[in-house]
């Protein structure tokens, strides 16, 4: 059961049932907490994190300490030497984000910059893109206040894929006919209005693809769909982000991808004027639920 505070009411609640149950019990969370508790009466082990800061930026407080546990269990396989890869890996990225790092060599405020005034569709072709990809659309929600599509290749290339025929996309240029067509009626006919040229909706928000690229996690036939899709959205009009993931780990390409997409989102945020670290939408969520038990 893991809770960074320790008393989120869902692994609490799962954490009681599998001690009733009889369940050994590995608990990761803040000390002194409800789930600490917990730990200490089903004689469970307690792996402690850090309490500070909004739990979105420590995600690996969280993630280590369950990998760990599987690694010993037996079903996960994470050698010791690669948390020190994809630490080395974030922090080589943090460098390359850091705040007086101009946007056209910082990829974070390049990709926020790429995503401002546009709606975000996010899709990975992997395990590991997938899960960045999540990441990222729950991101740019908390950080920038932002909404995003979230999609999973190759389910997102045979659904999702049709709003590239839909009101986000630029329309198409018209048609003209031939000069020596040009009758009355052929003007009549290829007017603004009836060629679908809405200045109302060519201001409004355009779809942006964001593609995770996971090669080495990807089937080939997934591969195939998100270079496919990477071709019909220019096609039609919509512009694309490709993001490579590399590592020749799962967790390094993750931790990669992750640190690279978390600075992107706050940088939204900030080019929008919007605070980062602001929740009130979701503390009065919260509070407006626990009044109506």
């Amino acid at each position: 059961a893991a809770s960074r505070s320790g008393q989120t009411a869902e692994p609490v609640a799962l954490a009681t049932e599998a001690t009733r149950r009889g369940c050994e019990l590995v608990v990761v969370g803040a000390p002194g907490s409800p789930l600490h508790e917990l730990a200490q009466r089903a004689r469970g082990t307690f792996i402690p994190v850090d309490s500070g800061g909004p739990v979105r930026s420590t995600p690996w407080a969280l993630t280590v300490p369950l990998l760990v546990v599987g690694s010993r269990l037996g079903v996960a396989r994470v050698e010791d030497d690669t948390y020190e890869a994809a630490a080395t890996a974030m922090e080589d990225i943090s460098h390359q984000c850091r705040p007086a790092s101009e946007s056209f060599v910082n990829p974070g405020k390049s990709l926020a910059l790429d995503l401002a005034g546009r709606l975000p569709m996010v899709w990975g072709g992997s395990l590991v893109a997938a899960a960045a990809a999540r990441r990222f659309a729950s991101q740019l929600a908390a950080n920038a206040k932002y909404p995003a599509i979230f999609g999973a290749l190759p389910a997102a290339g045979y659904d999702q894929v049709a709003t590239l025929d839909g009101p986000f996309v630029p329309a198409p240029e018209p048609e003209f006919p031939a000069a020596e067509d040009l009758t009355d009626a052929a003007f009549d006919e290829f007017s603004d209005d009836d060629a679908g040229l809405d200045d109302d909706a060519a201001d409004g928000p355009m779809l942006r693809l964001v593609l995770l690229a996971d090669p080495a996690g990807e089937h080939p036939s997934v591969t195939r769909v998100r270079t496919a899709a990477v071709s019909l959205a220019e096609g039609r009009g919509a512009e694309v982000s490709e993001i490579a993931m590399d590592g020749d780990t799962p967790l390094l390409r993750l931790a990669s991808a992750v640190q690279l997409l978390d600075y992107a989102s706050v940088y939204l945020g900030i080019a929008c004027g919007i605070d980062p670290l602001a929740i009130a939408a979701i503390k009065d969520l919260r509070d407006l639920a626990e009044r109506s038990v």
